[in-house]
């Protein structure tokens, strides 16, 4: 007695060559179970090592496919994923469809494609109030700066006992406290 993995009634189509801003839906065939000992299931899932297309979406009420790649990042880049059809009953009895996206056209460098300035800072030594300053190469928004610092940066402290300890500890309490008039410079 054989116990086979459900299939589609049809063939199921698993490579894709779409272009950013499309919105394509790829509704699956129908499921069929051809021992009729279980009730098929599908479901979409990753493929171990590979990119996950971030733009496809699974609607699990009509099984259907969609894709919406809305980034100019994806560009010229593939995506894998898996169509799995298995027996609702059964971790076991299943078979994954392999699947690639392609996005058309050739990956864009970020370096040719953006304007970047690069941006350098410096500390001044801190005094014995536990106050110093960091100035910027260029100016930059140090509003934006101080309000997303802890999301940007990582400030440690070095235990002046180094040698018996061999550790450095999260600042607990970093504080900017004044931004100049010259975008360039914060003091904390």
């Amino acid at each position: 007695m054989n116990n086979n993995y459900p299939d589609f009634v049809t063939d199921v189509e698993t490579t894709w060559t779409l272009n950013v801003d499309d919105v394509y839906e790829y509704k699956l065939p129908a499921l069929k179970d051809p021992e009729g000992n279980d009730e098929p299931e599908v479901y979409v899932n990753f493929m171990p090592n590979q990119d996950y297309p971030p733009f496809l979406f699974f609607d699990n009420n009509t099984n259907t496919l969609i894709f919406r790649p809305d980034s100019i990042w994806y560009t010229g880049l593939s995506f894998y994923f898996t169509i799995v059809v298995k027996e609702k009953n059964s971790d076991t009895v299943l078979y994954p469809h392999y699947c690639t996206v392609k996005i058309a056209g050739e990956p864009i460098d970020p370096l040719k494609y953006l304007n970047f300035t690069n941006i350098e800072f410096s500390l001044s030594e801190i005094n014995r109030n536990s106050s110093g300053s960091i100035k910027w190469s260029h100016p930059v928004n140090l509003t934006f700066v101080k309000e997303n610092w802890d999301n940007m940066f990582d400030v440690y402290t070095k235990n002046v006992t180094l040698k018996h300890h061999n550790t450095t500890m999260p600042l607990i309490d970093f504080k900017i406290t004044e931004l100049m008039p010259d975008n360039m410079t914060m003091k904390y």
